[in-house]
């Protein structure tokens, strides 16, 4: 059994993060204010940065300023910190965005771990009254599932309805 050296874990982790960091700008990403690409805004008390952002095929952190740096330029405790309340979509949120139904267009998928109900129910009550209105759904089959822990599933795995709700 091979072990890992130090470096080697710490680098493993770093790019499992990046990765993270990477997918939630493409998903769920908002204008910047410095580049034109979307970026993840950055509130923390302990953060000097406002925004990440995915430039250039690097992840790069900008300051108030609007100078960039490279992601390493940041403690990687502060960064896991950061991550940590980057790290999901919360659909409760007051400023949540509302996201539109979409398809699912696998079916390797499974979906009997999500919260579901019959596609002839409404989404926009279920939202309103269970699931928060930032939720991500899919529809597959009969029914329509809350894949909102799963972003993957919604973000890569499915394509948008073509009725409004």
């Amino acid at each position: 059994m091979e072990t890992k050296t130090f470096n080697e874990r710490y680098n493993e982790l770093f790019e499992q993060v990046e990765n993270r960091l990477e997918k939630l700008t493409n998903w769920i990403g908002e204008p910047s204010e410095y580049v034109s690409e979307p970026c993840l805004k950055i509130k923390s008390d302990t953060s000097i940065y406002d925004e990440i952002c995915y430039l250039h095929g690097k992840l790069l952190l900008i300051d108030q300023n609007g100078l960039q740096y490279d992601l390493s330029v940041m403690d990687f405790e502060t960064l896991c910190q950061i991550t940590d309340k980057l790290s999901y979509i919360n659909p409760y949120a007051r400023d949540a965005k509302k996201r539109p139904l979409r398809h699912l267009a696998e079916s390797n998928i499974d979906l009997s771990p999500f919260a579901n109900f019959s596609a002839t129910g409404s989404p926009e009550g279920m939202k309103k009254q269970f699931y928060g209105k930032g939720a991500l759904l899919v529809q597959f089959g009969n029914y329509i599932y809350n894949v909102t822990s799963e972003p993957e599933i919604y973000f890569e795995h499915s394509q948008e309805s073509d009725q409004d709700y």
